[in-house]
């Protein structure tokens, strides 16, 4: 909630413009923010002269000033895939308490292609004017012609880049431009449009560094500024949001760069990160959307981040690797190399490094969709799997593309079927998806994966395959391993407890490959039983062990071919140490379905780390991080650190893979 005082005497002079959007779920709006900021200081504040331009509200404040006052305003929403449908919903309302009440919605949801528009005027008579792209612009030139009832005036036709109704015509003008000059638009931070926000709910407050993305992704829509040139905001703009941020004691930030890390300045921007906070304690959590074609300054940036204690991640958009794929989407121009080389920096440093691929898009296959997957397990790499969506101003909305590519949309916009795959490639691939979160990601069964493929030569992506395959076609075969492949999303607990699960996989491993159960393979299942969470478990755990698996693995380790083979080795122990993301505490047990959505935003997907601590276990931010830190504190003391990331990077990320 907020309070924003107003002179009455001016109020009554002038006409209001509000700008609306959910505080509780978001914190405040870094585009209205912008939008309002620029308003009041264009043309030396005359536009501040003829309205009430007001600091921006949440959507009950909205609601009770203009119940309390009817008298005509502007009113601005800025829309995004996870804002769009609240917006409507209260821009309606807004709408009955007056029709004279000015309604303009923008920002990357608002759709730009002329049959979309129509449509959604059609659709929602509740709004009067579409902003397409920039809008600091277009804001000022509508409130310019305006006249004193709110009333469109011929001059409208005049303004670039919006839609609005005429009589009973729905009329778009001219595509608008992009704004040369970054440095003409004010901070809302630092001009005081987010001060009277109690900013101690915030949610990953964010701030651009620069604007544009040089890239043709036809799934994206990043801020409507793909295929553009990068415009860079004032370093002295920059540094100055980030001193606010830490001056208010927010602890997670986002930077809203479609390519952090391209420009050798990101790196200083990283340093002042670091230094506010070793000097303020915050952030403690920072999220990016790194560079894809370059890795001249990623791993400085990541690897200064990382040992300053804030919790973060090297999340790169590979999407595919598949040149077929990658030529449909029009990404053949970012080099997969690019990527490899970044992959061996971040090993070099022991750092994490996570990238996204998403599951429908033109070209793609069930083969290649296995490839990425085996890809990510030979380079040590963890993979977020995003589904590819229909976003409004995206190419994949193109009906052109569309049309070539065959594309099909399911509920909610996800491609569900193109003229590569058909709806049952997807639903494997899916299913797919699930195996590889449950038993790799979750590490139910990715030392089994690993003994496999090192010592015997099988695939990690031909045993997930299988898995997937037999649980689909004879669930009653393996009904444990069924269980997990259908369920685990939903209840994060070992069906009838580890032993009796980890017997079944035995069998399986016999029947499906020829590998019997002897005291190797019974190696790798204790270990297995170790590093994996259940209640009431005690720290430090010894297990000992037939062979030595610790040196089995760190001689293997990130896939080298030469090791010994693990029956070579004699007796050994492991010892787990701690839980670092409390997951025999908070870790195990019911989780909530979201399975209707396809997205990342529940515990199973956003969870970084469910695994003990132990010299096998996988490095994730949260880990690395915690360790690092409790080290610095204590060097006795057992690492502690976040199950999942502080609010759901894993749906934020969501931006860069799907839009």
């Amino acid at each position: 909630m907020s309070t924003v005082p107003s002179d009455p005497e001016l109020t009554l002079q002038r006409t209001r413009v509000l700008a609306s959007w959910n505080f509780e779920r978001w914190g405040p709006s870094l585009a209205l923010g912008g939008l309002l900021a620029y308003a009041k200081v264009v043309d030396d504040g005359a536009l501040a002269e003829r309205y009430d331009i007001r600091p921006l509200v949440s959507h009950d404040d909205l609601l009770a000033e203009l119940a309390d006052d009817p008298t005509p305003a502007v009113v601005l929403f800025s829309s995004y895939i996870w804002s769009a449908v609240e917006n409507l919903e209260v821009a309606a309302e807004v709408k009955a308490l007056s029709g004279d009440h000015l309604v303009i919605h923008g920002g990357p949801h608002v759709p730009k292609y002329r049959g979309d528009i129509e449509e959604h005027f059609r659709r929602y008579d509740q709004i009067d004017i579409a902003a397409h792209g920039e809008g600091e612009i277009t804001l000022v030139e509508l409130l310019r012609v305006l006249d004193p009832a709110l009333r469109p005036t011929d001059a409208l036709s005049q303004v670039a880049g919006i839609t609005f109704r005429d009589g009973g015509r729905i009329t778009s003008t001219a595509e608008r431009s992009r704004h040369e000059s970054l440095e003409d638009f004010p901070s809302p931070y630092l001009t005081g449009e987010f001060d009277h926000v109690d900013s101690s709910g915030w949610q990953w407050p964010s701030i651009e560094t620069n604007r544009g993305c040089p890239y043709s992704c036809s799934f994206c829509d990043w801020g409507s500024a793909t295929r553009s040139r990068v415009r860079d905001f004032p370093m002295e703009r920059v540094l100055g949001e980030l001193q606010w941020l830490s001056d208010h004691g927010l602890p997670h930030w986002m930077i809203n760069d479609a390519n952090f890390g391209i420009h050798r300045r990101d790196v200083e921007i990283a340093k002042f990160i670091v230094e506010l906070r070793r000097a303020g304690g915050v952030p403690e959590a920072l999220y990016m959307s790194y560079a894809k074609n370059t890795v001249k300054y990623l791993a400085e940036i990541i690897k200064m981040i990382t040992e300053a204690g804030i919790i973060g991640e090297a999340a790169l958009a590979l999407q595919t690797r598949d040149p077929e794929t990658l030529r449909a989407i029009k990404r053949s121009n970012i080099r997969v190399e690019k990527f490899d080389d970044l992959a061996e920096e971040f090993r070099r440093y022991g750092l994490p490094l996570v990238t996204d691929l998403i599951i429908g898009l033109p070209g793609q296959t069930v083969e290649s969709f296995l490839t990425d997957m085996q890809y990510c397990v030979d380079n040590d790499v963890t993979p977020r799997f995003f589904v590819a969506l229909n976003l409004p101003n995206a190419e994949f909305n193109n009906p052109e593309y569309q049309r070539k590519f065959s594309i099909v949309l399911g509920d909610g916009d996800v491609v569900v079927e193109t003229s590569s795959f058909t709806r049952s490639d997807r639903d494997r691939m899916m299913r797919l998806r699930m195996a590889y979160r449950s038993f790799e990601h979750f590490a139910l069964l990715r030392h089994v994966f690993r003994y496999l493929q090192w010592d015997h030569g099988i695939a990690e992506a031909t045993v997930i395959e299988r898995i997937e395959a037999v649980t689909a076609a004879s669930p009653e075969r393996y009904p444990l391993l069924s269980w997990v492949q259908g369920y685990f999303d939903m209840f994060l607990i070992p069906p009838f407890g580890w032993p009796p699960f980890f017997a079944e996989v035995a069998t399986f491993v016999s029947e499906e490959f020829g590998i019997e159960d002897d005291a190797v393979l019974r190696t790798v299942f204790e270990v297995q039983m170790a590093i994996l969470p259940e209640p009431n478990r005690t720290f430090p755990s010894t297990v000992h062990l037939d062979h030595d698996y610790v040196t089995w693995f760190e001689a293997h380790g990130r896939q080298r071919p030469d090791g010994p083979r693990l029956g070579e080795l004699p007796p050994g122990e492991l010892v787990v140490t701690g839980d670092p993301c409390q997951c025999c505490v908070t870790g195990v047990g019911r989780q909530c379905d979201v399975r209707p959505h396809e997205l990342i935003i529940a515990p199973f997907w956003a969870a970084l780390h469910w695994e003990l601590d132990s010299p096998v276990q996988r490095i994730v931010p949260a880990v690395a991080v915690s360790n690092s830190a409790s080290q610095q504190q204590d060097p006795a003391a057992g690492p502690g650190g976040p199950a999942a990331d502080p609010e759901g990077v894993g749906a934020t990320a969501s931006v860069d893979a799907t839009v």
